[in-house]
C-alpha cells in the first residue's frame, strides 16, 4: 500500500511539471490496469494454490500422525481396562482381539488376557479361532468336559442333550450349552432355543454364545428379542453381527416392526453398521430420511466412522440434511442471545450452549462426508481455535471446495461475527423473528424434539422453577402430561411450589391417565429429590461429571436408588452393576478382607478393580443411600463416544484404587 501511494504520488507530480493531457493519462492508465491485473490475479492464484498445498500437506500429517498413535503404548492398567470394556460391549470382538494379542504383550496385560482366554473353552468349538496359535490356545483354554471327553462329546444324542438341557441341575444345562457348539444340528437346533429361553443368567449367556459361534437363523428371532434386556444386550448384538450379511433381512424386519422401541432401533442400525458390507451400507442408507432425529443421528455417526464418502446422488440428501442442522444452529444461537445472564439461567444457557456444540458436531460430520474429510478437519480445528485470523483462514480454505450454493447458508454460521449479524444474513434461509425471554421459553418448551433435547426442555423448566413468569405458565401446565418423566415431574413440583389449585386441578385428571404418576406427587410431598436434581448431582461425580446433560440424564432414567440402614449389607456380584454412593458412608470390603470407605459422589464396582481386588460387599456406616447403575446402560448411552466410556471406567478404577492404598497406609 505505501509502495503504491508513492508511485501514484509521483504519477501526479509528474503530471503537474509536464503538463500532460488527460487523454495521454487515460491511454497510460490502460496497460496499468492491464498489469494490475495480471499481478493480482497471479498473486490471488498463488494464495490459492498456498491453501491447497497446506490442505494437502494436512492430509499427510494428519497420516502420520495416525500411524504414530496407532503405534503409541497406552498404560497396563488403562489398557486392561480398555480391554475390559471391549469385553463387555462387544464379546466377539474381544474373543478375536484377546487371541490375536496374548502373544505380543507382557505382563499384567498378558495375565489378563490367558485368564480370559481360559475362560473361552475353545475347545467345545468346531472350528478354531485363530489357525497359528491353535494348540497354545487350546492348552490355555479351561475343560468343563471332565465328565465327557472329546471322543465321548462326538457320540452324544440328541436325545442326551435334550436331556441335560432340562436337568434341574445349571452346571448340566451350561454343559448341553457348550456342547451345542461341536454338535449342533437340525435335529439339537430346538435344544438351544430352549436354552436361550432358559431363566438362569449363566445358562442363557452360554446359549448365546453357542448361538454367536453356530450362527443359525433360528436363533435371530430369539437374539433380537434379547437386544432390549438389559442384561443380554451385547451378548445378542455381538451374535446377531457376526451372523454377517445373512441377519439383515431378519433386522430389518426388526426394525419396522410395529411398536418397536428407540431403543432396539438404535441397537439394529449399531449391527448393521457393524456388519459393514455393501448391502448393510445400503440397507443404512435407506433409513437416512427416518423421521427420529436420534436413529438419523445414529446412522450419520456410523457411517462418518466408516470414513463414508457420498456419490454425487447422497451429497444433494445430505446437504438437505445439512442445511437442516445449520437452521437448529442459528435458531438455538439466537435463543441463547435472548435468555439473559441471570443465576437461575445458568444451567439453560450451558445446555443450549451443548446444543449449539452439537449442531456444529454434526455439520462437520456431514460437511466431511461431502468433501475431504481431512480438509474439513483443518477447517474444524481453525475455527475452534477461537482467532479471528484462525476463522478467517478456515473461511478461505472452504471457499476452494465448497459448492456456491451452499456458502450463502454456511459462511455466515460459521463466521466470526455475532449472533444478531449471523440470524440477518441468513433471514433469507432461515426466517426468525427475535423474541423476550418469556417467549423463548414458550418456544424452548413446545419445540419438537427433533430440533432440541430433553435436556434442555428440563433446564427451561428449572429457570422457570426459579423464576415462573405468568405468560409461561399454560406451557408448564402442558408438560405434566409430557410422558417423559423427567419433565413432567419437574413441571409438577413448578406448580406445586407457585400454585397448588393449579397443581391439585391437574394431578387429578393425569392420575385418570396414568397411576403412575401418584409416584410422582407422593415424591414432591415428600420433599424428595427430583430426577433433575439427581443428574445435577450425578454431574457433580468426578466419573460421570466429563458427560454432558444430556447422557446424564439418560444414565439417571436407568439408576434404581437403595436405601441401607446403618450396618445393612449389600452383596457385589460380578461386573454388570456399579454404585454411587448417594449420602452417607459405606465400608466396602474387598477380598482378602482388605477395606475402604466410600463417601458422598463416590463410584465403585467391579468393572473397575483388577483380580487383586475384588470387591464383594460394602456395609453401611450409619443411614446411607447410593444408586446402583446398569452399566450396560451407561455403555448404551455412550455407543457413539467410546472415548468417554473409557474415561469413566480409568477415573473410577484410579479412584478406587487410590482409597484403597490410602487404606493401606493407614493401618501400617
Amino acid at each position: 500500500t505505501a509502495i503504491g501511494g508513492v508511485i501514484a504520488g509521483l504519477i501526479l507530480i509528474g503530471m503537474n511539471r509536464f503538463n500532460i493531457e488527460l487523454l495521454f493519462v487515460s491511454a497510460g492508465l490502460i496497460p496499468m490496469l492491464i498489469v494490475w491485473y495480471i499481478l493480482t490475479n497471479r498473486m490471488h492464484t498463488g494464495y490459492r494454490s498456498t491453501l491447497q498445498y497446506t490442505l494437502e500437506k494436512n492430509k499427510n500429517k494428519t497420516d502420520i500422525e495416525t500411524n504414530e498413535e496407532d503405534s503409541g503404548r497406552l498404560p497396563e492398567d488403562q489398557l486392561i481396562n480398555n480391554l475390559k470394556l471391549l469385553e463387555k460391549t462387544s464379546p466377539g470382538e474381544f474373543e478375536k482381539t484377546a487371541l490375536n494379542m496374548v502373544e505380543s504383550v507382557e505382563g499384567s496385560v498378558q495375565n489378563f488376557l490367558e485368564s480370559k482366554i481360559k475362560k473361552m473353552e475353545l475347545e467345545f468349538d468346531t472350528k478354531p479361532s485363530t489357525s497359528k496359535e491353535n494348540e497354545d490356545l487350546k492348552k490355555l483354554a479351561s475343560s468343563a468336559v471332565d465328565e465327557a471327553n472329546q471322543s465321548d462329546v462326538i457320540s452324544i444324542s440328541p436325545d442326551r442333550l435334550y436331556t441335560l438341557s432340562k436337568s434341574a441341575s445349571k452346571e448340566d444345562r451350561i454343559l448341553a450349552a457348550k456342547l451345542l457348539r461341536s454338535l449342533i444340528s437340525d435335529k439339537s437346533i430346538f435344544v438351544l432355543l430352549e436354552l436361550l429361553r432358559d431363566q438362569n443368567v449363566e445358562v442363557k449367556r452360554q446359549a448365546i454364545i453357542t448361538s454367536r459361534k453356530v450362527k443359525r437363523k433360528e436363533t435371530w428371532p430369539l437374539l433380537i428379542e434379547l437386544l432390549s434386556n438389559k442384561t443380554f444386550t451385547y451378548d445378542a448384538s455381538s451374535a446377531l453381527t457376526e451372523a454377517g450379511e445373512e441377519v439383515l433381512q431378519s433386522l430389518e424386519n426388526a426394525f419396522h416392526r410395529s411398536g418397536q422401541v428407540q431403543s432396539v432401533m438404535l441397537k439394529i442400525v449399531s449391527i448393521i453398521s457393524s456388519i459393514d458390507t455393501p448391502e448393510a451400507n445400503r440397507m443404512l442408507w435407506e433409513k437416512i430420511d427416518f423421521p427420529d432425529r436420534k436413529i438419523v443421528r445414529q446412522i450419520l455417526l456410523s457411517f462418518n466412522e466408516k470414513r463414508f464418502q457420498a456419490s454425487e446422488s447422497e451429497a444433494i440428501v445430505l446437504n438437505d440434511l445439512l442445511s437442516d442442522e445449520i437452521g437448529k444452529a442459528i435458531w438455538n444461537l439466537a435463543a441463547l442471545d435472548e435468555i439473559s445472564d441471570e443465576p437461575y439461567n445458568e444451567l439453560l444457557k450451558k445446555a443450549l450452549n451443548e446444543e449449539v456444540e452439537s449442531n456444529f458436531s454434526m455439520i462437520y460430520i456431514l460437511l466431511s462426508m461431502i468433501y475431504d474429510p481431512e480438509s474439513i478437519k483443518l477447517v474444524k480445528e481453525n475455527i475452534e481455535a477461537g482467532t479471528s485470523e484462525g476463522n478467517t483462514f478456515a473461511l478461505e480454505l472452504l471457499d476452494i471446495f465448497i459448492a456456491q450454493d451452499l456458502k450463502p447458508k454456511l459462511f455466515p454460521i460459521l463466521d466470526d461475527i455475532d449472533t444478531k449479524e449471523k440470524l440477518t444474513k441468513l433471514q433469507h434461509f432461515y426466517p426468525r423473528q427475535s423474541y423476550d425471554e418469556a417467549t423463548t421459553y414458550n418456544f424452548l418448551l413446545n419445540r419438537d424434539f427433533n430440533n432440541i433435547n430433553r435436556w434442555t426442555k428440563a433446564c427451561t423448566l428449572y429457570a422457570l422453577q426459579l423464576n415462573l413468569q405468568e405468560e409461561v405458565k399454560k406451557s408448564v401446565v402442558a408438560q405434566m402430561f409430557n410422558p417423559d418423566s423427567l419433565l413432567s415431574e419437574l413441571a409438577a413440583s413448578i406448580l406445586y411450589k407457585h400454585d397448588k389449585s393449579v397443581f391439585n386441578s391437574i394431578t387429578a385428571r393425569r392420575l385418570l391417565q396414568d397411576k403412575s404418576f401418584g409416584l410422582i406427587v407422593e415424591r414432591l410431598e415428600k420433599a424428595l429429590p427430583t430426577k433433575f436434581e439427581v443428574c445435577l448431582f450425578f454431574g457433580q461425580s468426578e466419573a460421570f461429571g466429563i458427560l454432558n446433560g444430556l447422557h446424564i440424564s439418560q444414565i439417571v432414567d436407568k439408576a434404581e436408588l437403595i436405601e441401607l440402614a446403618d450396618n445393612e449389607v449389600i452383596s457385589i456380584k460380578g461386573e454388570q452393576n456399579a454404585y454411587l454412593v448417594a449420602s452417607g458412608v459405606l465400608e466396602v470390603l474387598a477380598k482378602d478382607k482388605v477395606s475402604a470407605q466410600f463417601t458422598e459422589a463416590s463410584l465403585f464396582g467391579n468393572m473397575f478393580t483388577n483380580e487383586s481386588l475384588r470387591l464383594e460387599s460394602a456395609k453401611a456406616l450409619g443411614n446411607a443411600r447410593l444408586f446402583e447403575i446398569n452399566l450396560n446402560e451407561v455403555f448404551d448411552v455412550l455407543t457413539n463416544y467410546k472415548h468417554l466410556a473409557n474415561q469413566i471406567v480409568n477415573t473410577a478404577s484410579i479412584s478406587i484404587q487410590d482409597q484403597f492404598k490410602e487404606t493401606v497406609k493407614t493401618i501400617h
